[in-house]
């Protein structure tokens, strides 16, 4: 798993290299929601306490990514509702962290213990 830090330097990478390359290339950065894949399956998002989550799937991301690049867009959040995540994350992030400990990670092993 990709911890925030490196996420963080990821994005960084790719807005300074947009600033590099100017408008000769076009950058746009994907930040998706769950996909429904292989990675996704019920097992996993069980183990994880995700099941609840919506996955989108993979040909709508996909469409949603070549619609934005078309687009020239800079960024592209798919699904749309998960910007809402990213708004509370930087308003309250102590809030949105211990929920998100609790739903992730203190549920999970509650029912591993059962």
């Amino acid at each position: 798993m990709i911890s925030q830090a490196s996420k963080e330097a990821l994005l960084s990478f790719f807005e300074t290299l947009r600033i590099e390359v100017g408008s000769n290339i076009g950058i746009t950065v994907v930040t998706p929601g769950l996909v429904g894949t292989r990675l996704t399956n019920v097992e996993r998002l069980e183990e994880a306490n995700a099941l609840w989550i919506p996955r989108l799937s993979v040909k709508k991301c996909a469409e949603a990514i070549v619609s934005s690049a078309k687009r020239e867009d800079k960024y592209l959040t798919v699904p749309s509702w998960t910007k809402t995540i990213f708004l509370w994350k930087i308003l309250c992030p102590e809030i949105v962290n211990s929920i998100m400990n609790f739903v992730f990670i203190s549920l999970a092993k509650r029912r591993k213990i059962q």
